[in-house]
């Protein structure tokens, strides 16, 4: 366990690199369980950067991570609760956290970074809270096990790769507010076979290249701007 506090002084931050390096340099082959103590309110970029560890919780104190934060580390845990509190999750925090499964974000004011939770191999299901306004790019970019997210009402853009190689994504509808739909958001998702577009001006390319499951465009955006969307390897499409 992390102390708390150091000769008297409280904890309140873990800095940057913290443990970055140590899996090599202390040749350790496993840190097993690694818990944050509450009073923590800030980790730092890369501060778990490639550890194995068997799991790792949050505190409830706990209100920015930063970026590659828990960059490609081994761990064995199944599910991750971001606490309520934290309104900044880093570029790329979670990338390659490949045994994790299952995500729960709750925070009311919530920030992601690109590529937060990239290359979450095994992960299957998220929950995004109900205020997020943005999925910035490539936010799960190579989940290739995930089946399931909800995309709240709230939610104005959608950016590049979002949901780039989410193999085993069957269905997703998007909120009407959405404005915005990046390049690639949803390039190689090779078993969704229906989504929900609403009428509003968005714009993107190769937005569903290689997705040859999908069939159903019941709210297709009909704009000037329509041709800027390449539907590619879509058996059939209906408006």
């Amino acid at each position: 366990n992390l102390p708390a506090s150091i000769e008297g002084l409280k904890v309140v931050s873990i800095a940057d690199d913290f443990l970055n390096g140590a899996r090599q340099s202390w040749n350790a082959r496993t840190w097993g369980d690694i818990v944050i103590p509450e009073g923590i309110t800030n980790i730092g970029n890369r501060a778990f950067y490639q550890l194995e560890v068997h799991s790792f919780s949050l505190p409830g104190s706990l209100v920015s991570i930063g970026d590659s934060a828990f960059y490609n580390p081994t761990v064995y845990g199944g599910s991750i609760s971001i606490p309520p509190n934290v309104s900044i999750i880093g570029n790329k925090a979670f990338y390659g956290c490949y045994y994790i499964t299952a995500i729960e974000l709750r925070s009311n004011d919530l920030v992601l970074g690109a590529e937060a939770f990239s290359g979450c191999s095994f992960l299957k299901s998220v929950v995004l809270p109900d205020s997020l306004q943005r999925i910035p790019d490539g936010l799960f970019y190579g989940c290739n096990e995930l089946e399931t997210v909800n995309i709240p009402f709230s939610v104005a853009s959608i950016g590049a790769s979002a949901f780039l190689m989410c193999n085993k994504l069957q269905a997703i509808a998007l909120p009407e507010g959405l404005t915005w739909i990046g390049e690639e958001a949803f390039w190689g998702c090779q078993k969704l076979e229906s989504i929900s577009i609403p009428y509003r001006r968005i714009i993107a390319e190769k937005l569903f290249k290689k997705c040859p499951g999908l069939f159903l465009l019941p709210k297709l955006a009909k704009t000037e701007q329509l041709d800027h969307i390449t539907l590619s390897n879509l058996p059939s499409i209906k408006f």
